[in-house]
């Protein structure tokens, strides 16, 4: 496949929020990782740069649609509800480095298996048709962020995740910018030394030092403002790329007949979100019958879920360590169960449970060991592309 991809691909442009700029504010959605998350990150620098660059009557309206920890697979199972009502005018999509995770790495909060090709891009068309449903006249960007290992050489530069969304962009024609390639130039015009990347550009390996995303934003701000200076043409919706993709994708609420053993009814709050979810004490498990293809199970992590799970899907056992620092605070994220679209089945059973095991706590020095009784399963939602089957 194709993976010398351009620093900028403008493709068919931006077309209705180029018109609607010369008369109101825009409403701009940002959906990503914890790199769109980050509060120091390139979104709110983004915000500001609109709000600097297009001053209108009002301020443009910001839609944070961002999670940490999450790829497009289990991102299609929570925009649906965040997303409706929106209405965005412009939307950023930022996944590509979460979903290189999870195409690449296995065990722990990843999964036992490889998520596949065709699942990123299944998902990824997912929730671009999920926007475009939302607002048919919505200008999409695929945002793909560095990481350390591009820039070092120890993994290729242009990601297995990037070269599947790249072909979906081309076929519902938005823009993307290759972050990875402009650092790339900027080292091969003199500008940036090898050095720079771990001592000034990077914080860690996934995310950007203030330097390195001083250097994303002039990037981002010469893409944009050639995108805005002239509309384009309104597009037609084209055909799905894929045969299955997450587009009907929907967050099925946990009840509590679904959970064997004991249980409390528990409300994960904070400036953003405010969801129910069943906490499930060490050895109580979900376990339901359904319908058609499952993917884990969105969930409210915090202090009180480390620990060991296990689940099985259609007799498939699957074994999860979730105590990493993503458990030190409280934060929504997912337990993926399955990362293949094409495990479709017309009866089968999940299950999920706590073990009433501790973890090794030398391995998370930064942690607070809690004892057996405060191992939480935390479930908000199941994720599934079918039906639960009620007993």
């Amino acid at each position: 496949m194709k993976n010398d991809f351009p620093v900028f691909n403008p493709r068919n442009g931006f077309s209705v929020s180029v018109k609607k700029l010369r008369e109101e504010p825009l409403r701009i959605a940002y959906i990503g990782g914890s790199n769109t998350v980050g509060k120091e990150g390139w979104r709110p620098r983004m915000h500001q740069w609109f709000n600097d660059t297009f001053p209108t009557t009002q301020p443009h309206e910001e839609i944070n649609l961002s999670i940490g920890a999450i790829g497009s697979l289990a991102a299609s199972f929570i925009l649906p509800q965040n997303l409706t009502g929106t209405k965005p005018d412009v939307a950023f999509v930022e996944y590509t480095l979460n979903d290189l995770n999870w195409m690449t790495w296995e065990g722990g909060y990843f999964g036992n298996e490889l998520q596949s090709a065709v699942t990123t891009s299944s998902s990824v068309e997912g929730i671009v048709r999920m926007i475009l449903r939302e607002n048919p006249a919505c200008d999409i960007f695929f945002v793909h962020m560095p990481t350390l290992g591009q820039m070092e050489g120890t993994s290729p530069l242009a990601s297995n995740a990037m070269c599947e969304y790249e072909p979906v962009a081309d076929h519902y024609g938005i823009p993307s910018l290759f972050i990875a390639q402009g650092l790339r130039d900027l080292e091969a015009n003199g500008v940036l030394q090898p050095s720079d990347y771990k001592e000034k550009l990077f914080n860690d390996d996934a995310r950007l030092a203030p330097e390195g995303l001083d250097l994303m934003m002039e990037m981002f701000q010469s893409a944009l403002k050639g995108l805005f200076a002239e509309a384009t043409d309104e597009r037609t919706l084209p055909a799905p790329l894929n045969a299955i993709t997450t587009v009907d994708a929907r967050p099925v609420p946990v009840e509590p007949w679904m959970i064997e053993g004991p249980f409390t009814q528990e409300r994960f709050k904070n400036s953003r979100f405010d969801l129910p979810y069943l906490s499930l004490a060490p050895g109580s498990r979900l376990s339901v019958e359904y319908c058609g293809i499952p993917v884990g199970i969105n969930s409210a992590f915090g202090p009180d879920t480390p620990g060991s799970y296990q689940a099985s899907v259609d007799g498939r056992k699957v074994d999860l360590n979730l105590y990493t620092a993503y458990c030190v605070k409280p934060h929504l994220g997912s337990i993926i169960l399955n990362k293949d679209l094409s495990r479709t089945v017309e009866r089968a059973r999940l299950t999920c449970e706590a073990l009433p095991e501790l973890p090794d706590y030398s391995q998370f020095p930064e942690c607070t060991p809690v004892s057996i009784d405060d191992l939480r399963l935390n479930i908000t939602h199941l994720m599934l592309l079918g039906d639960v089957l009620r007993p």
